[in-house]
């Protein structure tokens, strides 16, 4: 891309070139307004690294003066640095730089400061919205949690105020501790039926020793 060019001498005068860009779908097109300049007398240099493009050209205006021009262009990420083309046709000089079809995206561009204060309003105007919807849906659980423990509070005051009414009244609580399977008042019913029967065996003997001793004297007085 670049043409050297030999030494000259003579008085340098600064040229501003007129540069049009262009987005297009393929490719950045730049065209720089370089009349009567000739292919050897402009030089395009590339510095990968960089990413930029370095436009210069000199040429004879007359009366030992030179038109020179020196211009920077960066080279955009999107962009292929080794299909740059380069042509120079009627004093217009025409660089396409083709984009790459697949590869990284270009990040967008940045809102300006009034578009990004509009956007985090509406932001806080939707998360303001989320919590009005949302907040029924709380009071709602809420309610029923409320309406829960209320149940349950009341649950227990009635099992307590049964359990005061049956000790203030005397009754005694049913309670049955099994020892095996029986239960306490089994045992005990069983325990006072155990000492019935042994008190009438012993009343029975005492009964049938009198009697004896009765009929002992009776046959003892007949005779």
């Amino acid at each position: 891309m670049a043409t050297a060019r030999p030494e000259t001498s003579g008085l340098r005068v600064p040229f501003t070139p007129n540069v049009e860009k262009r987005d297009e779908n393929e490719a950045y097109i730049l065209r720089l307004q370089l009349p009567e300049f000739k292919r050897q007398q402009v030089t395009v240099r590339v510095e990968e690294g960089k990413r930029m493009m370095k436009v210069t050209g000199e040429r004879l205006a007359g009366d030992n003066r030179w038109f020179r021009f020196d211009e920077t262009f960066p080279i955009p990420e999107i962009c292929v640095i080794n299909k740059i083309s380069v042509q120079l046709k009627k004093g217009v000089l025409f660089i396409r730089m083709i984009k790459q079809t697949n590869g990284p995206v270009p990040a967008p561009p940045r809102p300006k400061q009034n578009e990004q204060l509009t956007l985090e309003k509406g932001r806080e105007e939707i998360s303001a919205l989320d919590q009005k919807i949302s907040s029924p849906e709380k009071e709602i659980e809420n309610k029923k949690v409320e309406k829960m423990k209320d149940s349950k509070t009341e649950d227990v005051g009635k099992i307590k105020n049964e359990e005061t009414a049956k000790i203030g009244t005397g009754t005694p609580y049913p309670r049955t501790t099994s020892v095996g399977r029986m239960s306490v008042p089994a045992m005990v019913s069983l325990a006072a039926a155990v000492v019935i029967a042994v008190a009438a065996y012993f009343i029975y003997l005492f009964l049938v020793q009198e009697v004896t001793k009765l009929s002992g004297k009776l046959f003892k007085l007949t005779k």
